[in-house]
């Protein structure tokens, strides 16, 4: 849960590329690229905090 919520944050290159693809016309890989990074994000705390500390 907690790495999903965190997923939902965009960062400040995620606001950079969404204002950018809008600017360019293409709204739609701005979209596919804030999911993409939410999706990465989230996953990535999500097995950190699955997996052992001894694992990480």
């Amino acid at each position: 849960m907690v790495g999903f919520m965190a997923g939902l944050i965009p960062c400040p290159m995620t606001l950079f590329a969404m204002t950018f693809a809008i600017t360019r016309g293409v709204p739609q890989a701005g979209v596919a690229f804030a999911v993409t990074m939410m999706l990465g994000v989230a996953c990535t705390l999500s097995v950190g905090h699955v997996l052992p500390p001894a694992a990480c």
